[in-house]
């Protein structure tokens, strides 16, 4: 008979009661292996007693226990507690149990130090089944495992083949961003969803944005930002935005305020930072009132912004383009990678190096050269195609307005819905016009001619 062992809580515990195939190595130690091994299984009892019947005889398990067996010796299994679900072990780098549950949910599930599981988003599911494995989350996953030696240690049933996680790891995103959609449409078909995920694949943008990962408070990170924009754009993917100020290590204030100077301008506007950095929320440096000024800017130019967003979600644009791809025929255009337009009417160009007083920029073309101050009054000056050096202060935010473009700006607010756009002044050069999208914001009743009116300088 065999015998019977008590958990060992370093690894976890399980969700369900369950039955899990492994088995021994030539020395007695048991691991856990990649494929199914019929020849030992490993049984183990969370609610209630499993009742064992092996060769003939009863063998009880306590809550707690757990025991292998030989599986031509196991004649028949019962639960006093809840039904049971049979699991395949695939996890070979750790002492974690990966647990595929066969019978309701189709889930693959590594254990490290705590109950974990992965929804098995890739397999050949209908995307009914996805949206059925969304609505089952909330009640079974109690955390998502996030290392690379997991993604290496368990696998997807793609089509009847059996791939590696680590292969598939961004159309694992993907999907799971898809069923979040889906769902949320069959909950509130009438409403949007702001949804966004940190992994995903091309494509994803049908259902929802991402934030770019685990960055760190570095000026070189701020510049890889301003990169990413328009990269993640020409992927399709509109609404995006970093971990401003940066998620690991520890933020300066300069660098928050340059950061958070060019995020008021990306469609995800959003300081995030990791447990143990230094606490970086606006108010807990010095300079209050100069990030207070950040965010009334991002209110009074949210018409603006909103309004360039869903056209280029509605004319399949994009919201941020490279310069290149307004000036086709300027060679230095082509060569600029630290400035980008945004819509049609503005250019922006961050600070990005510390200590800087400003920066240089290149016009393809005559541009008014835009500042907001800290005192809440406006600087402009007409600047000459070409390159310049424009002095810019942590407290300030600049853009440049294309010659003969113009944009709405409202007076600022301290949230969405008091956005006053019944009364928005004009900013840009005399005589041109901006056509303005708007819409309720929440609901699906969008593309409607209604939804655009004209500003006039």
């Amino acid at each position: 008979m065999p015998r019977a062992y008590h958990e060992n809580k370093t690894h976890g515990t399980s969700v369900f009661p369950l039955q899990v195939y492994s088995h021994h190595d030539k020395d007695g130690f048991y691991f856990v292996s990649q494929h199914w091994h019929e020849e030992l299984e490993w049984v183990y009892a969370e609610y209630g007693i499993l009742n064992l019947t092996i060769h003939g005889e009863p063998f009880a398990l306590n809550p707690g226990e757990f025991c292998f067996i030989n599986s031509g010796e196991l004649h028949e299994i019962k639960s006093s507690g809840e039904s049971l679900h049979h699991a395949v072990v695939f996890n070979p780098s750790f002492l974690d149990f990966a647990l595929y549950d066969a019978c309701q949910h189709n889930f693959i599930r590594p254990i490290t130090n705590g109950a974990l599981l992965f929804p098995t988003f890739c397999s050949a599911f209908s995307p009914e089944d996805h949206k059925q494995i969304f609505f089952h989350m909330q009640e079974i996953v109690e955390g998502l495992c996030n290392h690379p030696q997991d993604y290496q240690s368990f696998y997807h049933d793609m089509d009847g083949v059996t791939v590696c996680h680590d292969k598939v790891h961004n159309l694992y995103g993907f999907y799971m961003t898809r069923a979040a959609a889906e769902a949320f449409e069959e909950i509130v078909p009438d409403q949007r969803i702001l949804l966004f995920s940190r992994s995903s694949y091309i494509g994803m943008h049908r259902y929802g944005g991402i934030w770019t990962g685990d960055n760190e408070s570095w000026w070189s990170h701020l510049l890889l930002s301003i990169h990413q924009m328009p990269s993640l754009n020409l992927c399709g993917i509109l609404y995006t935005g970093s971990d401003l100020g940066g998620f690991g290590s520890d933020v300066t204030e300069d660098l928050l305020l340059r950061w958070m100077a060019f995020a008021v301008f990306t469609p995800l506007m959003r300081n995030h930072a990791a447990a143990g950095t230094r606490m970086q929320e606006a108010y807990q440096f010095d300079a209050v009132e100069s990030f207070r000024n950040l965010v009334r800017i991002r209110y009074a130019l949210l018409p603006y912004l909103y309004s360039e967003y869903m056209k280029a979600a509605l004319n399949n644009d994009l919201y941020f383009k490279p310069l290149a791809f307004v000036y086709p025929e300027d060679t230095m255009a082509l060569q600029v990678e630290d400035q980008m337009m945004l819509g049609d009417e503005i250019m922006i160009a961050p600070v990005y190096t510390q200590n800087a007083k400003g920066r240089y920029v290149y016009l393809p073309e005559e541009m008014k050269f835009v500042k907001f101050l800290p005192d809440g009054t406006i600087s402009e000056e007409v600047l000459g195609q070409g390159h310049h050096y424009v002095e810019i202060a942590l407290n300030e935010v600049p853009l440049f307005i294309r010659s003969g473009k113009c944009i709405p700006l409202a007076e600022s607010a301290e949230y969405v819905e008091a956005v006053d756009m019944e009364h928005m002044t004009v900013l840009g050069f005399a005589g041109a016009e901006y056509m303005l999208y708007e819409d309720d914001g929440v609901s699906r009743n969008y593309r409607k001619p209604e939804e655009y009116r004209k500003f006039s300088m």
